[in-house]
């Protein structure tokens, strides 16, 4: 107890040199803090990109194996009824199924910007129909599995302003642009023309508004506003009644279980009659464009964490032999006075843990304030090394095209993390205390006093 007492009183007495130390222990301690926050929210984030990347799973072109194959393989798209079938795997959770078809208006008039309306900007989308004729569609009708899958929705982009989606055979909703530009309200009918010349006819029973910027194209085929949503079943029964099944197609998603189940799936589906030019596949593009900006950040941040730390620790350690040096009287007396070494040790670790606990509480609570701008700072600056920047916009490819962006860094605070930081502080500072006690303690009491008279 006389150890600690003494402790608090010579960190009274020597007030400058303790503060010194004490800012410097502070300063590296709110880095540790900041880059420690930064490098556990990433390595999160990267966790639960890779199950979800890893888990979606798509069906499309092996456009390698066909260019191996020099000629010998066509080809072959997989029909719907084996994509609906594999949606019943046991080893997916889900599975999203979305239809389209393209189409002409023929009571109809698609929006067009004023590029398009000239004819003098963007570009026309010609698809041929089943008489080989080039077409060029004006709308794009949608049928979702699942209503939550129904594009720009669930972002915000989108959101339904009256009516509703039934489930009444040819029931859809469109856009109040659309609805606007052609004089359209709930309960009247529209008619479209399939590239396979059939011509529908569907109710409309919602309207929604589109929020979307983007830039047209393609023509008013490739306008959001020109997308009508109908019910997953009414396009399922106009599919199965495309004997050619050029008209409507289905995209499949797939979520497995578990990542490392794709090759058991795709096995299963090979068995199920898969073609061999067509491949499953995981949404790589998005993973590696959500991935590799974290992980620049994660490594840059921790790069930092050791630079400043060697500095830092090296200056801590020659203030200590310093702080220590101008004390060695003081050691020799009571060393002289008959304490032992481990005491005046003891002693000096005691003052040492005070400062640093002191360090530690406004540390970690100044890097806890920092993290958030410094992560954000991280995100919204591109790398030197990196074309793109940290805000990066991630798309899947299975039909689904919501986006999310990384926009804001979310910093995590949790016990392990505040007991990593301790444990550095901790140990930066008994490397640092012990370097000086060892300086001192090499000499024998008598000499520590000859040499100060």
């Amino acid at each position: 107890m006389y150890i600690l007492r003494n402790a608090m009183s010579n960190i009274n007495r020597n007030k400058g040199r303790i503060l010194l130390i004490g800012i410097v222990t502070t300063a590296l301690i709110a880095v540790a803090t900041v880059a420690f926050s930064i490098n556990t929210t990433t390595n999160a984030l990267k966790e639960d990109y890779k199950e979800r990347f890893g888990s979606e799973v798509f069906v499309q072109p092996d456009f390698e194996k066909i260019q191996e194959s020099n000629g010998t393989m066509m080809f072959e798209d997989m029909s719907n009824e084996l994509k609906v079938k594999l949606g019943k795997s046991e080893h997916l959770k889900e599975s999203t199924f979305i239809y389209s078809a393209m189409a002409s208006g023929e009571d109809i008039d698609p929006i067009e910007d004023e590029k398009s309306a000239n004819g003098n900007g963007g570009m026309s989308m010609a698809i041929p129909n089943d008489g080989g004729e080039a077409v060029n569609p004006e709308f794009q009708i949608k049928g979702y599995s699942h209503e939550k899958d129904i594009r720009g929705f669930a972002n915000g982009e989108r959101k339904l302003t009256s009516g509703s989606l039934t489930e009444e055979a040819n029931a859809a909703i469109i856009s109040e642009n659309l609805a606007k530009e052609n004089d359209l309200k709930i309960g009247d009918s529209l008619k479209l023309k399939l590239l396979n010349g059939e011509i529908i006819e569907l109710k409309i029973t919602g309207l929604y508004q589109d929020m979307t910027q983007e830039e047209i194209i393609y023509g008013p085929v490739m306008d959001p506003k020109n997308e009508i949503i109908v019910t997953f079943a009414t396009l399922e029964t106009m599919a199965n009644k495309d004997k050619d099944g050029n008209s409507i197609w289905l995209d499949a998603t797939y979520m497995l279980k578990n990542p490392d189940l794709l090759e058991a799936f795709t096995e299963e589906a090979r068995a199920q009659g898969m073609p061999e030019s067509m491949k499953m596949a995981t949404d790589e593009m998005s993973y590696n464009q959500i991935v590799k900006p974290m992980e620049t950040i994660s490594e840059s941040s921790m790069l930092y964490l050791t630079i400043i730390l060697v500095f830092g620790a090296g200056l801590l350690i020659t203030l200590s032999v310093l702080t220590v040096r101008e004390r060695k009287y003081e050691i020799g007396v009571l060393r002289a006075m008959g304490m032992k070494r481990g005491r005046v040790a003891r002693g000096l670790i005691y003052e040492s843990l005070i400062t640093t606990g002191f360090a530690l509480l406004i540390g970690i609570m100044l890097g806890a304030m920092v993290s958030k701008p410094v992560g954000d700072y991280m995100l919204a600056n591109p790398s030197k090394n990196d074309n793109m920047g940290y805000g990066v916009v991630m798309m899947n490819s299975g039909g689904n095209n919501d986006v999310e962006e990384t926009k804001e860094f979310n910093p995590a605070f949790t016990p392990q993390l505040v007991a990593q930081v301790s444990g550095l502080a901790l140990v930066i500072s008994m490397v640092a205390t012990s370097v000086g006690v060892i300086y001192v303690m090499r000499h024998e009491p008598m000499q520590i006093l000859a040499e100060r008279n």
